[in-house]
């Protein structure tokens, strides 16, 4: 029932202002080494997630799933780096069916993995 009152506008800005609020949060309040390490494992459960969403995409929704769990985990556990990573990632797959909407959020996932792998400042 809710679903009814889902705006695609508004989901795609809200993911786009959460992948810039966590990416200027990691940058700004965590070490680089726990920032580099956040763009690491973001990057492997990205890739991995596309892999897996290109070869079955009835699987985006199960993935989601699987890594919002993992996200509770790591929050209990208080684990900034899973936590953030799997932060990146869900925000990465929920904007793919939103198209070119979203696509300022996927932007911002791929240009802090890529900065922060490339030793510039995310």
């Amino acid at each position: 029932m809710w679903g009814l009152f889902r705006s695609p506008e508004r989901e795609a800005r809200r993911l786009v202002r959460d992948a810039r609020a966590v990416v200027e949060m990691a940058a700004a309040a965590l070490p680089a080494p726990t920032t580099r390490a956040i763009a690491s494992m973001a990057r492997e459960h990205r890739d991995r997630a596309l892999a897996t969403v290109e070869a079955e995409p009835a699987r985006r929704e199960v993935l989601i799933g699987e890594l919002r769990t993992r996200h509770r985990e790591a929050r209990r556990r208080r684990d900034d780096v899973e936590l953030t990573a799997y932060t990146l990632v869900i925000i990465y797959l929920e904007s793919l069916p939103l198209g070119a909407r979203a696509a300022d959020a996927r932007a911002t996932v791929d240009e802090f993995i890529a900065s922060v792998e490339n030793g510039l400042d995310a």
